[in-house]
């Protein structure tokens, strides 16, 4: 069998055209054996069916987002609360980085009058 012809018959059925191959060890056994997975490619050029199945999946995502019913919530949450703590402070060194940027730094020939001073005095001027 030719590959245009496998291709064809794997797209007209529905499956990967470009099957990942991955090795899976039986950890009791020590046996490995190669398992063919589906590349989940989205773009139709690449794998005409793995694009379809992802596009389908999306459209259906898109309608039916998930309930917050079904959200998992903490045990300890409270309606309208946060279910992860905010920060009681900022990280270590935030303060220093701010002042650092609020700071100009000033370079010699930088155009200050103090850096051009400087350097008259050195050309002897």
């Amino acid at each position: 069998m030719t590959a245009d012809v496998a291709r064809a018959m794997a797209t007209e059925h529905g499956v990967c055209i470009r099957p990942v191959a991955l090795r899976r060890i039986d950890t009791e056994t020590g046996r490995t054996e190669v398992v063919p997975v589906a590349c989940g490619s989205t773009r139709q050029d690449v794998c005409g069916p793995c694009a379809v199945k992802a596009r389908t999946l999306r459209m259906a995502q898109c309608r039916e987002p998930r309930a917050a019913s079904r959200e998992p919530r903490s045990p300890n949450a409270s309606d309208g609360a946060r279910s992860t703590p905010r920060p009681s402070s900022r990280p270590r060194g935030t303060s220093r980085v701010r002042q650092r940027a609020g700071r100009r730094r000033e370079r010699p020939g930088s155009g200050t009058a103090a850096a051009g001073g400087e350097a008259d005095r050195r050309a002897g001027l």
